[in-house]
């Protein structure tokens, strides 16, 4: 019987051949895109999965509320309580700090390696994550001053062929040894390093303590015991830390409120800006997850559809075989087994379409997918089985309802009545299909706006030809006012200013309050320590008092604040007031427009600009519109080697810098568009075969119509008016569902567009030409034809 069916099977869809190469391709493609999505959606759920104690790992977390009420997140905590809680807790098996998580350069024989990506981290580093030693001993690779471990990458990189173990370096003027050789972080690690320096090597007899003047710096980890791994041992560790923030804070005002985040949950839901390295975002999960169930679900329903119109063409054929004694059983078997070898060769299809796009979708998102189709054992049985189900509910339809036909009324007849004209499941079907297209149609207009207007944006300043040069050396630090000379004598280049930071790049948050208040009144604000001339480089309007004044030492105990600052400190005239930011005294020299220093998911904060640091870790420059940008980076590049020899300049674009941003929004914005162009064009994929079938069979009534009189475009305009019906239809779902989503989004932000409602009959206009182009140049055949030969067809 098997073999039976699979011949009547093959018999099948070689007599269709274009209907059936358009089902099992629609199927087919949807299920590539599909599986490709789950295979983003399970790499961003992945993240650090692969460490043997993720499950009982967590990171500390700080709530911090300043004196005037105000409150910020953070990542870290103070540097005292991870080896406080070692002592304390036996349940915490390992405690692990790691500080300073940036970048770094070294020199090896005389050349400098920049851009390294590296942190201090305590002896027990390796105890409780996974990074596997290639050389070197894990116990004691961190537990020496001036040790260092070096990635592989990083080492072929510096080293070349050679093994670094035992290797000296120098980094920031002192020598280290390389003491290890580890393999390179995974792509799905939130802790990404190319080198690790020991904790040890901060604590230099006579300087301060790193862990007492860098306060709350540190990325603390922990690994609890798995049998106290307990709600009870977390409140005991979070009131302990707590009151160490308490001592650490008495004289300041600031209350710190500790929390346990596990470590798989960092990536997903990072806790702000402060995060070293971009995370991902559940939402986004979400989304893409919703997505990929979309476009199978457009994929599946057109499959459906498809086959059952096929179904509906062998009615004949199920009334002759029952004639011949098959029974009702029979029938349903064969349509069923057909339905799901159908879908099978969908899926044999597919496997192979995936592990090709892979790499290129990969690209496309800007990850790595380690993780191939052809290794997912989960995913490759999901999808094997969802084929096999596809198969069966398409060829449910035809098997168990058509199959109940009496074979003399069939054969006679055809499908007449309600079954032949009403078409009641394809309609269900259709309009299920416009609906998915519309509600994409919309999401992706309104994603799109958003995104662009965060990159078009006024950000309160003059991003456009302006260049910032970082990752400094103390050469280039120590010598910056002999380079801004010599880069101004460019006549491409019009100023040079430096600073901590720059517009985009997170700054330093401390209190701030008026002298003849106390610290119980201070507020949250962002500082930025600048050199003269930084609001002139970047066109920030002073809009009270003065900006720095080069020439003046007293200004370098002067501050301007931006507006929101003025407003939050309470101060009437605020030019030549007296402020507190954290211990140090200064004089409000101006006060500047409110400016975006932030991305644009963030409010306006109150912010200070100060002079009396000179440490600088960034160069900005601003040149000629119109300047050739090129020529310009290598003047910049080839004047700072004249002040260090080895020195690498790392030069970028501001507004580039800034469209980075918004990196994650970029990618969701190609997703959608790749989803909602997928799901049109198999939408109309699918209603050419289906307005073929259905226009079929109303070819007696256009003849009957015709010969009545009717014109053609009359019988055109009726042939089309059904299916402009079901597009309107699905716009009722659709809309609501739209604007739900997309409002939730829209939340997100800090700065938003206004809703564009035009794109929701906009939306209906794009699916209602996609439908009718689909039937469009069938119907207007059927119009012309001549009502004999339509009246001859019956």
């Amino acid at each position: 019987m098997i073999l039976s069916f699979l011949k009547i099977a093959i018999r099948t869809l070689r007599r269709d051949v274009l209907l059936s190469a358009i089902n099992i391709m629609g199927l087919a493609v949807g299920m590539c895109a599909s599986l490709l999505i789950l295979l983003y959606v399970r790499h961003e759920i992945s993240f650090d999965q692969f460490h043997p104690l993720s499950e009982h790992t967590y990171r500390l977390t700080s709530k911090a509320t300043m004196p005037g009420s105000a409150t910020f997140m953070t990542p870290t905590a103070l540097g005292v309580v991870a080896p406080a809680l070692e002592s304390h807790f036996p349940q915490v098996e390992h405690a692990v700090r790691i500080y300073q998580y940036g970048t770094t350069e070294i020199e090896y024989n005389k050349k400098r390696f920049t851009e390294i990506k590296f942190f201090w981290a305590d002896s027990n580093f390796f105890k409780l994550f996974h990074f596997p030693l290639l050389t070197g001993d894990a116990a004691t690779a961190l537990a020496r001053r001036n040790a260092l471990v070096v990635s592989k990458s990083v080492a072929d990189r510096i080293f070349g062929d050679e093994n670094p173990v035992n290797k000296t370096v120098t980094m920031y003027g002192e020598t280290y040894t390389i003491t290890a050789l580890v393999s390179d972080p995974p792509e799905c690690s939130s802790i990404k390093f190319g080198m690790i320096g020991s904790f040890s090597s901060l604590s230099e007899p006579g300087s301060p303590d790193v862990t007492r003047r860098d306060g709350v710096s540190f990325f603390t980890y922990l690994a609890i015991a798995p049998q106290a791994d307990n709600q009870s041992t977390h409140n005991a560790i979070t009131k302990f830390t707590d009151s160490l923030s308490r001592i650490f804070f008495k004289d300041s005002g600031i209350a710190l409120k500790t929390g346990l985040q596990p470590l798989a949950n960092v990536h997903l839901n990072p806790m702000t800006s402060l995060e070293p390295e971009r995370g991902g975002s559940m939402n986004s999960v979400i989304m893409f997850t919703s997505l990929a169930v979309i476009i199978l679900l457009v994929a599946v329903v057109n499959y459906v559809n498809l086959f059952t119109v096929r179904g509906d063409r062998r009615a004949r054929e199920i009334g002759l075989r029952k004639v011949v004694g098959a029974n009702r059983l029979s029938v349903a078997s064969q349509f069923i087994a057909e339905s799901v070898l159908t879908a099978l060769l969908s899926w044999l299809i597919a496997m192979p379409l995936t592990e090709l796009l892979t790499v290129p979708f990969a690209n496309l998102m800007s990850i790595e997918l380690n993780e191939r189709i052809s290794t997912h054992g989960l995913l490759l049985t999901a999808s094997l089985a969802g084929s096999v189900l596809t198969g069966v509910l398409a060829g449910a339809y035809p098997a168990f309802y058509l199959s109940r036909f009496q074979p003399g009324r069939v054969l006679k007849r055809g499908l007449s009545g309600k079954t032949r004209h009403g078409f009641l499941f394809q309609k269900i079907l259709v309009t299920l299909q416009f609906s998915i297209a519309i509600f994409m149609i919309v999401s992706l207009g309104v994603m799109y706006f958003q995104v662009n207007y965060l990159k078009k944006k006024q950000y309160g300043f003059e991003k456009e030809n302006v260049l910032v040069m970082k990752d400094l050396t103390k050469k280039i630090r120590k010598s910056y006012e002999a380079l801004k000379g010599e880069l101004l004598h460019n006549p491409d280049i019009l100023m040079v200013t430096a600073s901590q930071s720059y517009p985009g790049r997170f700054r330093s948050i401390q209190t701030s309050y008026p002298v003849d208040k106390t610290v119980d009144q201070a507020i949250k604000i962002h500082e930025n320590r600048v050199q003269p001339g930084f609001c002139e480089t970047l066109g920030i309007p002073v809009v009270e008092g003065n900006s720095f004044d080069a020439g003046s030492a007293a200004d370098s105990n002067s501050a301007l604040l931006n507006q929101a600052a003025v407003k939050a400190l309470g101060l009437t005239n605020p030019v030549g007031s007296e402020i507190m930011v954290w211990k140090s005294r200064v004089r409000v020299a101006g006060v500047i427009a409110d400016y975006h220093f932030l991305s644009l998911h963030n409010t306006i904060e109150p912010l200070v600009l100060t002079r009396y640091s000179p440490n600088i870790s960034a160069i900005i420059i601003r040149i000629k519109k119109g300047a050739d940008i090129e020529n310009t980076m290598k003047f910049i590049a080839d004047k700072s080697l004249s002040f260090d020899g080895i020195y690498e300049a790392n030069i970028n674009l501001l507004d580039k810098s800034l469209e980075q941003l918004y990196d994650s929004e970029s990618r969701s914005n190609k997703l959608i568009e790749i989803g909602t162009l997928l799901a049109l064009v198999l939408s109309l994929t699918g209603l050419f075969a289906l307005s073929a079938f259905i226009l079929q069979q109303r070819v007696k009534e256009v003849g009957v119509r015709k010969t009545f009189g009717a014109t053609d475009n009359q019988v055109l305009g009726l042939l089309n008016t059904s299916f402009a019906t079901w597009v309107l239809i699905a716009a009722i779902p659709a809309w609501p569902a739209a604007w739900l989503v997309m409002d939730n989004w829209l939340s997100r932000f800090s700065y938003t567009i206004s809703h564009p409602y035009l794109l929701y009959p906009v939306a209906v206009l794009v699916t209602l030409l996609v439908a009718l182009i689909a039937t469009l140049s069938m119907s207007y055949r059927l119009s012309r034809m001549n009502p004999a030969e339509a009246l001859r067809y019956e």
